[in-house]
């Protein structure tokens, strides 16, 4: 395996992805940002992310990993999976989502899938995964989540599977907005 090195992000003014040791965190308030490696990458990729995440204040994020990537922050298009937490609705869930020419700030692109993630009954305004596993997969026109957890509820597995031509191409690399 090849270590993921962010080379390009685009991030809100004032917010950026840092990484120390392996370990990739966003900084600034709200970050929206996008890293890729950029690197010349087949049109089949696999991006997988060990994630700590953490919601605190109970607002609307989304973090996790993207493949077939190009463009900005205000113009962003590739397929995101991550870790929802939704305000409205008091919930979180394993999200797949496909942004095509979008600002990653105010747009939340177009939701391909979504399973129910189970949120610890013990922990009422911050909830964090300790090291769940999320991996997206696109390969032809098939793209996949998988989501491996600590918590025996949300270790599933393959999650969600689609079936999507529109984005061929692009970079592969981390994604969070919020």
């Amino acid at each position: 395996a090849t270590d993921l090195r962010i080379s390009s992000a685009a991030t809100k003014s004032g917010a950026s992805f840092n990484i120390t040791n392996s370990l990739v965190m966003g900084s600034g308030a709200p970050v929206s940002a996008a890293g890729y490696w950029n690197a010349t990458t087949d049109n089949d990729q696999i991006a997988s992310l060990e994630i700590v995440h953490r919601v605190q204040s109970k607002t609307n994020d989304f973090t996790g990993v993207a493949v077939r990537m190009s463009g900005t922050r205000s113009s962003f298009t590739g397929y995101a999976a991550g870790i929802r937490y939704n305000q409205e609705e008091d919930s979180i869930a394993l999200v797949l989502r496909k942004y095509s020419n979008s600002n990653i700030e105010f747009s939340t692109g177009t939701e391909l899938g979504r399973v129910a993630l189970t949120i610890p009954t013990d922990i009422s305004a911050i909830w964090a995964s300790q090291g769940d596993i999320i991996e997206l997969r696109a390969i032809g026109t098939m793209i996949e989540v998988f989501i491996w957890s600590d918590i025996p509820s949300n270790n599933l597995g393959k999650a969600i599977t689609v079936i999507d031509s529109s984005i061929s191409s692009g970079k592969l690399g981390i994604f969070q907005s919020g």
